[in-house]
């Protein structure tokens, strides 16, 4: 019976084979991994990104909000802050966030700002990249990879095959392929590529292994199962012997092992073999994606007949109704199917940086001009459009609210497996508003999870807008999104060196179209290498 101190992942091997992974014991790693590691336990970086954008007020809520004001540093000079404690009521798309009890542990950030190029018309933008330089729909960008990445290429101690994974939760399309908002480089084509995520659950199960070699099982040697723990009880007590292991870590692993004890003593009448934290997810059973209906072939020319026309929105009305009851319960299924794959490889090590991308009713499946104008409405009314477009992003932050509190659950030191990460959700586009419906580069919807082991400040809405607004318009406008990525680089201790690949100092692009007087003092070096204030809290990188 042996453990092996130099493995990243240890575990207590008993008769036959089996083992059971124990708590990370940072001190009997080699000391050059040892450095690597932080105090408590590894960062994760979930990276979740929408199709289109929601306007303002469906995603802020109301736009007068009491703030208090907070200082600022080089990029902005203070910063409105509103604690999250006590609310519940706050916006038709979040509020699934406050219905989990997530008040404390999330951060909403508004007046994040694209700075990028607006052309046919879409900006030239996603949520890991900030910018794009080139002004055409081939999403290439600003001449780096996205965060996701950098953050991925930075990491140490998990196989580089599966550190990142990039997943779409979608049902396959013909041959269309759906992509995440991820871009790494390709040597061989010497060019920036978006990622194609992975969609079907068993694949991406198999992809990382998941519970492969830690799916406890009945030992084939005959031994019984409460043998295999007297035999882990050996190694324990040969494991505390090691005159490196530090204090913290003989309470960590004295407290797991006293688990194992309550688990012994219960062995003789339990039938099955206990489940452990890093075991093979159960998926559901997954049901046929129904055909998405087709309106016209029209295009974009037909909004103003769905929207106006009452004959054909009443069967545009019983039509989707139809077809939404059916996709949605196949959608539901393979959504959770992912999240339970995600959170057991994150607990099982095999991965840390995840890129979720999720597409909304309809996007793709049906005609463009039913899901444009849906879109491109600012509030929840009763029309078709509106209904299937923001209910299907309150389902998407449902979604994201239930991967967090599921995170949240996993306790982690003193924390939990939420407190040591970063999740991170944004949309395709910036916010529309009454005043501008168009696809916008001002105020990027941002909601964050997580505080990256106590270096982000969780529990706040956190308005970055350079001065009041008055006419649902930002003017002057927010700071740059470029510098939250900053901040998330910098959460895994990536400074400039390690992202910058141009003249053009800072993350993303700053030459494009979205520059505008306003934002000249972003143009500075230091302005650009700078994280969010009040938002990070971490060691200042260059």
């Amino acid at each position: 019976m042996k453990y092996n101190p130099m493995n990243r992942r240890m575990f207590l091997i008993g008769a036959g084979g089996s083992f059971l992974s124990i708590p990370l014991l940072t001190s009997l790693l080699p000391r050059s991994v040892e450095a690597q590691v932080n105090s408590s336990q590894p960062l994760r970086f979930i990276m979740i990104g929408s199709g289109y954008s929601p306007g303002e007020v469906p995603f802020f809520g109301p736009i007068s909000k009491q703030l208090q004001k907070q200082g600022g540093n080089e990029l902005i000079n203070q910063v409105g802050v509103l604690p999250l404690k006590g609310m519940s009521n706050f916006s038709y798309i979040l509020d699934p966030f406050f219905a989990a009890g997530l008040q404390s542990k999330i951060s909403i950030l508004r007046s994040l700002d694209i700075m990028a190029k607006i052309t046919l018309p879409h900006p030239q933008a996603a949520p890991g990249c900030a910018s794009f330089d080139d002004g055409n729909e081939g999403w290439s960008n600003g001449r780096q990879e996205s965060v996701d990445m950098l953050i991925a290429r930075s990491i140490q101690g998990v196989p580089e095959s599966t550190r990142h994974v990039a997943i779409t939760p979608q049902f396959p399309d013909g041959t269309k392929t759906y992509k995440v908002y991820s871009f790494k480089y390709d040597s061989t084509l010497q060019k920036y590529q978006q990622m194609v995520g992975i969609n079907d659950p068993n694949f991406l199960l198999a992809k990382l292994g998941v519970g492969n070699s830690q799916n406890p099982a009945p030992s084939p040697t005959g031994i019984s199962r409460r043998d295999i723990l007297t035999k882990v009880f050996e190694d324990y007590n040969q494991v505390k012997k090691n005159s490196r292991l530090s204090s913290e870590d003989k309470l960590r692993l004295d407290h797991y092992m006293s688990l194992v004890s309550d688990i012994q003593n219960g062995m003789d009448s339990e039938p099955q073999m206990p489940q452990l934290a890093c075991a093979k997810p159960s998926l559901q059973q997954e049901i046929p994606y129904p055909e998405p209906p087709k309106f016209s072939s029209k295009g974009t020319s037909s909004d103003s007949n769905y929207l106006n026309d009452p004959s054909v929105k009443a069967e545009a009305e019983r039509i989707v109704a139809e077809w939404q009851t059916k996709a949605r319960q196949a959608q539901d299924i393979r959504i959770s199917n992912h999240m339970k794959i995600i959170r057991a490889a994150l607990m099982c090590d095999v991965t840390r940086v995840v890129s979720l991308a999720f597409r909304y009713d309809g996007q793709g499946d049906m005609d463009h001009s039913y899901h444009h104008a849906g879109a491109h409405l600012n509030k929840v009314d009763d029309t078709v459009f509106a209904r299937s477009f923001y209910s299907s992003q309150r389902r998407i932050a449902s979604a994201t609210a239930q991967l967090m509190k599921s995170l949240d659950e996993v306790r982690e030191g003193t924390g939990t497996m939420l407190d040591n990460s970063i999740v991170y959700w944004a949309q395709q586009f910036a916010c529309s508003t009454h005043a501008d419906p168009a696809h916008a580069k001002a105020n990027m919807p941002v909601l964050v999870g997580g505080t990256a082991g106590g270096q982000l400040n969780a529990g706040y809405f956190i308005d970055y807008r350079t001065a009041e607004q008055t006419d649902n318009r930002y003017n002057p406008r927010g700071v740059p999104l470029n510098n939250l990525l900053v901040t998330f680089l910098n959460c895994f201790g990536i400074g400039s060196s390690m992202y910058e690949n141009s003249a053009n100092k800072g993350y993303g692009n700053y030459g494009g179209k979205g520059t505008k007087p306003e934002f000249a003092n972003f143009n500075t070096t230091s302005a650009r290498r700078s994280a969010l204030p009040f938002f990070y809290k971490g060691k200042t990188i260059g």
